[in-house]
C-alpha cells in the first residue's frame, strides 16, 4: 500500500510562523539597534526588574542614600596617640565659697563672698533662696576686693579681685535667705 503524502495543518503553519516571527524580531533588535541607543527616556516604568539584573554587578553608588543597610561594626581600632594638653582655664581646680545672708521682706539685703588667702575671684553672683516673686530684683553684683567680714574695697580702686559682693531687693512676704558665692583660683 502507498502512503499519501501528508499536508500541514492551517494550526502549524501559524504556530510556524508566529515561531519565526519571535526569533526574528530578537535578532533584528540585536541587529539593527545601534549600541547604548535605549536609555532611562525609552524603558517603561518598572520594565527593569530584579531579576533582569545580573547580580553582583550593582555598585553602592547606584543606590539612593540610606538604601543600603550599614553592615555589622569591624573590629575596633588600636589606641591613637594622646593629643596635646588643652589650655588651663581659670575654673581648673576652682573653689566656690558661698556666704548666706538673712533676707527680711520688703528690704535690701547684702553680702559679700571670699576667697582664702593667696586665691583670686575669677566669677561670682547671688540668689534669693526661697519662694521668690516678681518684684524681686538683684540691685548690684560685682567682684570685690575683700578686706574681711562684710567690708570690701572695689576693684575699680586698683587691685585684683579677691571676693565677690551682691545686694538683693526681696519684696516676699516671708524672709528668705540671699546667697553670695564666688569662685576662686
Amino acid at each position: 500500500m502507498r502512503r499519501k503524502p501528508a499536508f500541514l495543518s492551517p494550526a502549524t503553519i501559524l504556530a510556524g510562523i508566529a515561531l519565526l516571527i519571535a526569533l526574528g524580531g530578537t535578532s533584528y533588535a540585536a541587529i539593527v539597534l545601534p549600541a547604548n541607543s535605549v536609555g532611562t527616556p525609552q524603558l517603561k516604568n518598572s520594565a527593569v526588574t530584579s531579576i533582569k539584573v545580573k547580580d553582583r554587578s550593582l555598585l553602592s553608588r547606584d543606590f539612593a542614600p540610606g538604601q543600603i543597610p550599614p553592615g555589622p561594626a569591624g573590629p575596633t581600632g588600636p589606641q591613637g596617640p594622646a593629643g596635646p594638653a588643652g589650655p588651663t582655664g581659670a575654673a581648673a581646680g576652682a573653689i566656690v565659697h558661698l556666704t548666706a545672708v538673712p533676707a527680711p521682706p520688703g528690704t535690701t539685703t547684702s553680702g559679700v563672698a571670699a576667697c582664702a588667702s593667696g586665691q583670686k575671684a575669677t566669677g561670682g553672683g547671688a540668689y534669693l533662696l526661697g519662694n521668690t516673686t516678681d518684684t524681686d530684683h538683684l540691685t548690684t553684683s560685682t567682684p570685690v576686693i575683700a578686706t574681711g567680714g562684710s567690708t570690701f574695697n572695689t576693684v575699680a580702686d586698683g587691685g585684683t579681685a579677691t571676693g565677690w559682693y551682691a545686694s538683693i531687693y526681696s519684696s516676699g512676704p516671708v524672709a528668705r535667705t540671699l546667697n553670695v558665692y564666688v569662685i576662686c583660683s
